[in-house]
């Protein structure tokens, strides 16, 4: 092989300047984006490393006290400190389940070496490992064309704003991406499958609720191949190692208990997320006024209409006339913790339709919710940052646009809800086409991203309040999806497995030496 044909410059644009570009919010604010959870993530990674060794960036998270001036005129009300009960500091009223240590520590890891915005571009540096090994390995694609998808989705997808998020939302789309390619290209390149197996572990690993999203799409992968006759075709091995991948998720969460109970006696507290959403909804409220306190139920102490307020609110308020379960003691947070499964049993015997309902309705708003919200601070959220980041991360966070309320969104977001619209109905035209000339293999492929996307919107609509964070998150595949369709149709790849036709071996020739 000659040099000339050895190098190849767009390799490199790929591979050291678009995760510059797939994390350019990031760079346009002045910082990674914070969200409410954030400090959670990086006190609970703090606290555990102080156990082994002390650094600069653990004291600095631990032990805020030196604050400089609010940010705006009206952070000053926050002066004094919050109360200790309801500090994200370990031991002050309990350690609560849901912020994983394990995103945790890579937050703090990266944060400690690279600083925060070095957090934003490793997660723009996975993504784009992820999308060019599937591209490769599925399409055969050359790099000077995964770097004009790569650009696209950088210019009309959600994917740069949440590789610009200090959250674990980026590896829900990843842990999807590389699951589904784990059993569609078994004979991919080893390094390809151990990429895609490891980001996999980490969607597990980083937050629970992607467990049940992969298992769900698995299983909807499984019954997809039974409905066509293809059970023969499906790679049985690779699915078995997904379904071992999202195991040690569920393994890594019992670690995490059993770690808590060891270091402070008790069990980590576990939000009543169910608990929440059937009182916002109704049912749940109608259950309370009508059959408390005789049902023992840990609600039962706080009867009021919970319907004037979200779950969101019930969950996390502070304000005594609407909050429940952060103001509540530690006791009363486990007891409504251990509850939430059995208060939903028995609003769901009790109201089966209405429950039904609701859940349908919030599936259903949750699909459409594909919005930028997170990414300008309200001055509230800036007041809090004020108590729960130390002086130099929060003197840089309020230089920033989004902080300054200077960072708009709205060409973002117009832009990614039309090129969604538009890649939805070319995936569903392009699934019909497929089913109909019994083209299986790519009818499924089409399908289970798609599906992927509803689960998604089923498992975070039906459990939590409808946010667009949760379906933006991934609608970036929906979007490549789109794209390669129309790529497809215009015979400039095959989506079929099959080798590519001489037209197409021709273009992908020419792209891949530039």
């Amino acid at each position: 092989m000659s040099a000339r044909a050895a190098f190849d410059p767009y390799r490199l644009l790929v591979l050291l300047v678009l995760p510059f570009v797939l994390s350019w919010p990031a760079w346009f604010n002045g910082q990674p984006f914070f969200f409410a959870d954030t400090t959670a993530y990086l006190k609970g990674a703090a606290s555990a490393a102080e156990l082994v060794v002390k650094t600069d960036t653990s004291q600095r998270w631990l032990h805020i006290d030196a604050r400089p001036a609010a940010p705006d005129a009206g952070a000053a009300a926050a002066g004094a400190a919050a109360p200790a009960h309801l500090s994200s500091a370990p031991g002050k009223g309990g350690v609560i389940a849901g912020r994983s240590i394990y995103y945790g520590a890579f937050l703090f890891g990266v944060a400690c070496l690279l600083g925060l915005q070095g957090v934003a571009l490793l997660q723009a540096l996975l993504a784009t490992l992820l999308i060019a090994s599937v591209l490769r390995a599925r399409f055969a694609l050359g790099y000077r064309a995964i770097a004009l998808l790569l650009l696209a989705l950088a210019a009309a997808s959600p994917l740069p704003y949440f590789a610009s998020m200090l959250m674990p939302d980026i590896f829900a789309g990843l842990g999807i991406a590389g699951a589904i390619a784990l059993t569609a290209l078994p004979a991919a390149p080893r390094a390809a499958r151990a990429l895609w197996a490891l980001l996999v572990l980490a969607a597990v690993l980083f937050h629970s609720a992607n467990i049940l999203i992969l298992l769900a799409t698995i299983a909807t992968l499984v019954t997809l191949a039974l409905l066509l006759r293809r059970a023969a075709a499906l790679p049985w091995r690779a699915v078995g190692l997904v379904c071992a991948l999202v195991a040690t998720g569920v393994a890594g969460e019992a670690a995490f208990s059993y770690g808590v109970r060891q270091a402070t006696g008790e069990a980590p507290i576990r939000p009543p997320f169910i608990t929440a959403r059937l009182l916002a909804d109704g049912p749940g409220n109608d259950y309370v006024k009508h059959h408390c306190p005789g049902a023992g139920f840990e609600v039962c102490n706080y009867a009021r209409d919970f319907t004037r307020a979200s779950s969101d609110d019930f969950l996390w308020s502070t304000v005594p006339a609407v909050g429940v379960f952060t103001l509540a003691d530690s006791a009363a947070r486990a007891r409504l913790g251990q509850q939430d499964a059995a208060f939903a049993k028995a609003v769901l015997a009790r109201y089966p339709l209405a429950v039904l309902a609701n859940s349908a309705k919030n599936i259903g708003a949750q699909i459409g919710y594909v919005g930028l919200e997170e990414y300008i601070y309200p001055p509230d959220l800036v007041r809090e940052f004020s108590q729960k980041i130390p002086a130099r991360e929060l003197a840089t966070l309020a230089r920033t646009r989004a902080a300054r309320q200077r960072f708009d969104v709205s060409y973002s977001e117009a832009v990614i809800r039309a090129t969604s619209a538009a890649a939805l109905l070319a995936c569903l035209a392009a699934a019909v086409a497929t089913f109909r000339r019994r083209r299986y293999g790519e009818f499924t492929l089409l399908a289970i991203f798609m599906l992927a996307l509803l689960i998604n919107a089923g498992v975070c609509g039906a459990l939590s309040t409808p946010h667009d964070r949760y379906q933006a998150r991934l609608v970036w595949i929906l979007q490549l999806m789109g794209m390669l369709v129309v790529a497809a149709r215009m015979k400039w790849i095959a989506l079929a497995a099959a080798p590519a036709p001489p037209a197409v071996a021709a273009y992908v020739g020419r792209a891949a030496h530039g």
